[in-house]
């Protein structure tokens, strides 16, 4: 209790002297704008109860966990801080930047309303029934499988991960890229509403059925043979010359 209590009150001290508007009742911070932390605000504690009307931005700094029922009613961003793992009660309203932390799991059910960049992380696997609406990188980690409910509503960056199966019927809305994936060889029934990238890959054949809205990328493989039903909305980038269709 006596460590919460000097949380808090360091957090109130920092807001005041940033000149902050907030509001301190019944244990609970509301802040009614964005907050940004810096590393010379020495802040490595948030208190419990927090909430703010708008953003967070603590990248960089010494934070390694987050407090208790936590609001952020807009996005948050903990890139390159020590951040292991993400609380059940968290309320985050758009986007989470987590690059470059030590994130290792996310809670089960996960939504994000808006992006979740997991990009250089710990991150080895996926919750079952995540949802993000926006987009979601895992660009760099040792992900090696997607769950197979899980939904993304905009762009998917699995590029330089160790990858070795994509869910059955997998479908993206907008952009998917799979650059410099070592360890997929092949895929099925793929369906991607704009551009795919597979430059870098160890991918040799496309799949029957392949539907691609926009450009295919195929640059720096050694994919020869394209699939005779293949539906392509755009360019294709073969090893060495551009075809559009």
């Amino acid at each position: 209790m006596e460590r919460q209590q000097e949380i808090t009150k360091r957090f109130i001290e920092f807001l005041e002297t940033k000149k902050i508007d907030y509001k301190y009742t019944d244990n609970t911070i509301l802040v009614k704008s964005d907050v940004t932390i810096e590393t010379k605000d020495n802040i490595t504690c948030l208190p419990d109860n927090l909430v703010i009307d708008g953003d967070l931005n603590a990248s960089c700094t010494g934070i390694n966990n987050l407090p208790k029922n936590m609001n952020i009613k807009g996005s948050i961003n903990l890139s390159g801080t020590n951040i292991e793992f993400l609380p059940d009660d968290l309320s985050v309203g758009e986007s989470i930047y987590l690059r470059f932390t030590k994130i290792k799991s996310l809670p089960d059910n996960f939504k994000v309303n808006g992006d979740l960049d997991l990009r250089q992380t710990n991150i080895e696997f996926l919750p079952k029934n995540m949802n993000v609406t926006g987009s979601l990188s895992v660009f760099g980690t040792k992900i090696t499988q997607l769950p197979q409910d899980m939904t993304v509503g905009k762009d998917l960056n699995i590029s330089c991960t160790e990858l070795t199966s994509l869910p059955d019927n997998f479908r993206i809305n907008k952009n998917l890229f799979l650059c410099g994936v070592q360890k997929l060889k092949q895929f099925d029934n793929l369906s991607v509403g704009n551009d795919l990238y597979l430059a870098f890959s160890k991918i040799t054949n496309l799949p029957e059925n392949l539907s691609v809205g926009g450009n295919l990328y195929l640059n720096n493989t050694e994919i020869t043979d394209l699939p005779s039903d293949l539906k392509i909305g755009g360019k294709i980038v073969m090893p060495n010359q551009t075809k559009t269709e």
